[in-house]
């Protein structure tokens, strides 16, 4: 009788029958197979399969992979190399402090917005409050350093700012549309009745990686565009 290894690692010799195997596929027996039964059992592990490759055979595949299990168990042998793949990212080294942005460091904001062919212009409020200030499609923005120290250093979070002062007294009700339909950036009418959009991005702990944030000011442009639409409308 041909016992799978795969069985025998899954509680034990459980007969032809019960080795799992594809309907055209010689069952996993033998030193030839070892290799590829530990990936199937690796993964299977991950994905909570292991009771359902135990009980599926032959003559149950068709209906086996149809479930849950059996499914995860099928994607098994077409990517027998994917527990390799995540046992290798879960102990992939974190990004190198070049390759992330924070707003305790502005200098990497502003390398973000020049490798994008943004102006960048680091600059003070009246309180002493970093901001930079930038431009795209012909509309300027800021991005506020918030939560900083009592040095207004050492930021934590940004805000992406974009404004009209033309539009003075922008109904309420448009406003609440906006903030009703659209996800990421709110609006609001400011204390000088001016419509205005904000969106957050919180860069503590070590900052995000670039990609993250770069993810973000594409979000980011892509609502101004909306907003100054939804504005002249």
């Amino acid at each position: 009788m041909c016992v799978s290894r795969l069985c025998v690692l899954l509680g034990g010799p459980l007969g032809q029958r019960r080795c799992y195997r594809k309907p055209d596929a010689p069952l996993f027996c033998g030193n030839a197979h070892i290799a590829e039964n530990a990936k199937i059992l690796r993964i299977s592990v991950l994905f909570g399969t292991i009771r359902q490759a135990a009980k599926c055979d032959r003559r149950t595949w068709p209906r086996c992979r149809k479930r849950k299990g059996g499914f995860a168990m099928k994607l098994n042998w077409k990517y027998g190399s994917i527990a390799g793949a995540i046992v290798m990212a879960a102990a992939a080294p974190l990004p190198a402090s070049g390759q992330t942005v924070s707003a305790a460091s502005p200098d990497t904001i502003a390398a973000v917005l020049t490798a994008r062919g943004l102006p960048s212009e680091l600059k003070q409020q009246p309180d002493g409050n970093p901001y930079i200030r930038s431009a795209f499609d012909d509309m300027p923005f800021l991005i506020a350093l918030m939560n900083c120290d009592a040095q207004k250093a050492q930021c934590k979070t940004v805000q992406f700012y974009f404004g009209f002062n033309d539009r003075k007294g922008f109904a309420l009700e448009k406003l609440n549309e906006w903030n009703r339909t659209k996800r990421f950036a709110r609006a609001y009418l400011d204390t000088e009745n001016d419509p205005v959009l904000v969106m957050d991005v919180d860069t503590d702990m070590g900052g995000v990686p670039r990609a993250v944030f770069n993810e973000n000011l594409d979000v980011w442009l892509g609502q101004m565009q909306q907003y100054r639409r939804f504005v002249s409308e």
